[in-house]
């Protein structure tokens, strides 16, 4: 989704994105965190409502903002909450959105870290002269 994501913030000047949560693919603790499903019982998968806006005359473009709803919450809470909001100002009035800056790798939450590439390779096919753990390969 690296693609996906890196498009997104070249063609749109801004992107707001509303987590609504509600993962019941989930178990346990990280199942009762994501709460209770907005559209009730006819989705298992996590919701967000995505606006995302296109003016070519805008000086930056991909300006990403982002609003987690919570943990706990279950479905009136959940709408409670946005119609209390009432629009993508209403957030903004109230301050909630998080501003988010991509990564080189265009991750927007849960960013990796680099740090992985400083492990030695298992093997580098394409460069038989850096440091790597095997320098032999076979299909099985």
């Amino acid at each position: 989704m690296d693609g996906m994501r890196k498009c997104l913030t070249e063609e749109y000047s801004r992107l707001y994105v509303f987590h609504l949560r509600g993962n019941q693919r989930t178990k346990g603790e990280l199942s009762r965190k994501e709460g209770g499903k907005i559209f009730g019982s006819g989705s298992r998968a996590p919701i967000a409502i995505s606006v995302l806006v296109k003016n070519p005359n805008a000086q930056r473009h991909g300006q990403i903002y982002y609003h987690d709803i919570g943990n706990d919450l279950d479905r009136q809470q959940k709408l409670d909450i946005i119609q209390n909001f009432g629009s993508i100002a209403g957030i903004t009035k109230a301050e909630c959105w998080q501003s988010i800056t991509p990564d080189k790798h265009h991750d927007w939450l849960n960013q990796r870290d680099n740090s992985f590439e400083q492990f030695i390779p298992m093997g580098d096919k394409k460069n038989r002269n850096v440091l790597q753990i095997f320098a032999n390969y076979s299909r099985g």
